[in-house]
């Protein structure tokens, strides 16, 4: 992310009073305020409907270290 996509991030989830907002934004059960309407909500949205059905339920496999 740039700069400018960092602040915007940085504003989406800090700034909204209610986290039950970003998710009703997220998964577009409401629009959001303009202020928000940015292309970091737009990414938020695309990963959220998921199109490629990936599997995201599980954590990544662990490293071991062998220091």
């Amino acid at each position: 992310m740039n700069e400018q996509q960092l602040d915007a991030y940085d504003n989406l989830i800090n700034k909204p009073d209610n986290d039950w907002d970003i998710y009703y934004w997220a998964t577009g059960k409401q629009e959001a305020p303009a202020e928000f309407q940015t292309d970091i909500l737009k990414l938020l949205q695309e990963h959220t409907r998921n199109p490629n059905r990936e599997l995201r339920n599980q954590l990544p496999n662990l490293h071991s270290s062998d220091k």
